[in-house]
């Protein structure tokens, strides 16, 4: 089975910035740490695949904005004096969760699409795990320490909390989709 997550495109795209083909590779490193994860026999799938720019998504599937940079933060849209973090934020809230990266925070990372890639899962992990700053000191270390970079790599214990959530109903916030 395959453990679908969707992306959401709202960064300012242009020559020499952000574009398709920086999607694609952002993407595709994302679902190999996914991929990672569906390895393991508690996680109830076999792989993982992902969808940019979606105009819904299930009850069990993940979404993660991307945005140009905190100023452009969609969390502070919906909750004006949330803190944000410098590679991106995760709103943890029973009306959805949302996720966002900040394009910008990898800008200077001679890998920036693993570096995104590596900060998205880190706020799936808020994220799913529903948990806040707690997650930098529980999750681990790896791709849940509190500074993840483009070189940073999942830990086991990464793999097993995200294994036992994957699937698992928790609702996201669709309303900038």
């Amino acid at each position: 089975m395959t453990y679908d997550f969707y992306l959401k495109d709202s960064a300012t795209s242009g020559p020499g910035t952000w574009g398709e083909g920086d999607r694609y590779v952002v993407g595709t490193e994302l679902k190999l740490l996914f991929d990672e994860v569906c390895q393991l026999s508690s996680c109830p799938f076999d792989i993982s695949d992902f969808w940019w720019d979606p105009t819904s998504v299930s009850t069990t599937s993940l979404l993660i904005y991307f945005v140009d940079d905190q100023s452009s933060s969609l969390v502070r849209q919906i909750k004006p004096n949330s803190p944000l973090g410098g590679g991106g934020t995760t709103h943890i809230s029973s009306a959805g969760n949302l996720s966002e990266v900040y394009v910008s925070a990898a800008a200077s990372d001679e890998n920036s699409p693993r570096a995104l890639a590596v900060l998205a899962f880190h706020e799936a992990m808020h994220n799913l795990l529903k948990k806040g700053q707690s997650l930098h000191a529980s999750g681990g270390m790896g791709l849940a320490a509190e500074t993840v970079f483009s070189n940073s790599r999942l830990t086991q214990k990464n793999k097993e909390l995200m294994a036992a959530v994957t699937g698992k109903t928790i609702p996201q916030n669709t309303s900038f989709l």
